[in-house]
């Protein structure tokens, strides 16, 4: 489970960064054991849905659970953060 917050305040936290990547690292080690992926958003299915917005980047849910990973908008199924940076 993640709080409901989380994406928003992850966005905001990601946009203060110069660097996506530092950024990302940064919040690993922050709120480990939460896991992150970054990805490009070309790597997100065309109907998925961000729980959270920024420039330059959307945040996803991966959904928890014995099956298959999958993304979700429900942070009580969800287990990690995808970080999609978008390809301007």
């Amino acid at each position: 489970m993640i709080e409901p917050q989380l994406p928003i305040e992850i966005s905001a936290r990601l946009s203060a960064y110069d660097d996506l990547v530092s950024g990302i690292e940064a919040l690993k080690a922050d709120l480990a054991p939460l896991r992150f992926t970054h990805c490009s958003e070309d790597d997100i299915p065309a109907n998925a849905r961000p729980v959270a917005e920024a420039d330059g980047f959307d945040v996803y849910l991966v959904a928890g659970g014995d099956g298959c990973l999958s993304l979700t908008n429900d942070t009580a199924a969800a287990a990690g953060i995808v970080i999609a940076e978008r390809e301007e």
